[in-house]
């Protein structure tokens, strides 16, 4: 019985990890507040639980109103929440040709 109550903040911290996007808004204004804007999309996740596929694909979901895909520039370390501290940034542009 000791297992299962250590197991329900486990699942809590399991589910407090998943990545998602940083778009928070003021309260009564239209435009985003947060990292978020566009053409750039913010996924905050932690780097332990996270995976690159996991990442790209909910960038790409949230470019796909542009029907661009989701290009990664950059990695910023500690600029999200505690259980989330990475944020991976993309832009919704098309891949340059080298």
């Amino acid at each position: 019985m000791k297992c299962f109550f250590s197991l329900i903040p486990t699942l809590f911290l399991l589910i407090g990890c998943s990545p998602y996007i940083d778009s928070r808004r003021e309260a009564g204004v239209a435009h985003l507040v947060g990292q978020s804007r566009p053409p750039l999309i913010a996924v905050c996740y932690n780097g332990l639980v996270s995976d690159e596929i996991g990442l790209q694909n909910l960038a790409n979901a949230a470019c796909s109103k542009t029907k661009k895909p989701a290009q990664r520039i950059e990695t910023r370390y500690f600029n999200c929440t505690l259980l989330t501290p990475n944020t991976a940034i993309f832009r919704c542009s098309e891949k340059t040709k080298p």
